[in-house]
């Protein structure tokens, strides 16, 4: 009984000693963060007499070419069995890997959306392969393959198309390293432009100095695509091999844009 008691004093004390060490440490961090609050107050809102707080922005824009093409295409197979669907789009689709794989120095490719399906036919649409057999079961995948050579681009969507692939999408875009390079120039020029801006204020009010406290960039993460060729059909169990010309393709241009805000002290 004895043990018992001492130990429920000592889980007492203990929770009392808990509750005083985290009221210590709520009042320090408060304290912290009013004085970091008072700072930036002081800093940027209550200045010094004789100097003035200058809110200016800048946008600059250009339009630049879409030196990218991104490309979908659907390989499918409409057969009688599952595993003749599975099969047929399989093979078809680990010899289009290979065939990328060669041009991988130049080309980015991968895997999309794999499905296969029990389905009922329209009245419209064929009921039976070329041996008879009820086409009942459709499968298919899709290669997304980007690049920034053109030429060689249509050149393996040709060849893809002439192995039964469908296009169901072909856009010219902006590829990711142009558009970063483009966004660090624009920041560059609207930076100039505000430094230009706050000196040109500093003179007209009779200020020697300009300090920039805040500066804020702002840009679209991303410019839309331009949809260049739409596609959709269905094929039987075998991809039958016909012969497609070479797509045509000529990337649009994109208007990329970057406004940047600034506060500046005035001295």
């Amino acid at each position: 009984m004895k043990s018992r008691l001492e130990l429920l004093l000592l889980k007492g004390y203990f929770m009392s000693y808990l509750c005083r060490f985290l009221f210590v440490f709520i009042v320090v961090c408060t304290h912290h963060i009013s004085a970091a609050n008072a700072q930036n107050t002081y800093e940027l809102e209550t200045l010094p007499p004789g100097q003035i707080m200058l809110n200016i922005s800048a946008q600059e824009q250009i339009e630049i070419e879409q030196d990218m093409l991104v490309t979908t295409l659907n390989f499918e197979a409409i057969t009688h069995s599952q595993d003749e669907a599975q099969d047929t789009v399989n093979k078809a689709i680990a010899k289009a890997i290979q065939n990328l794989k060669q041009n991988d120095d130049e080309i980015d490719f991968q895997t999309g959306h794999y499905s296969i399906y029990k389905f009922t036919p329209s009245r419209n649409a064929p009921q039976t392969n070329k041996k008879g057999e009820p086409l009942r079961w459709r499968a298919q995948q899709s290669i997304i393959v980007k690049t920034r050579n053109f030429s060689k681009a249509t050149k393996i969507i040709g060849d893809m198309q002439s192995d039964g692939f469908l296009a169901s999408g072909m856009n010219t875009v902006i590829s990711p390293q142009t558009f970063a390079d483009t966004k660090d120039m624009l920041m560059e020029d609207a930076l100039k432009k505000l430094q230009k801006r706050a000196t040109r204020a500093a003179n007209a009010l009779g200020k020697g100095e300009t300090h920039f406290v805040e500066v804020n960039v702002q840009s679209p993460d991303r410019t839309h695509p331009q949809p260049m060729m739409m596609a959709r059909g269905m094929m039987e169990s075998v991809a039958v091999q016909s012969s497609v010309s070479t797509p045509s393709v000529h990337g649009g241009k994109s208007i990329v844009s970057l406004t940047v805000s600034a506060r500046v002290i005035l001295k």
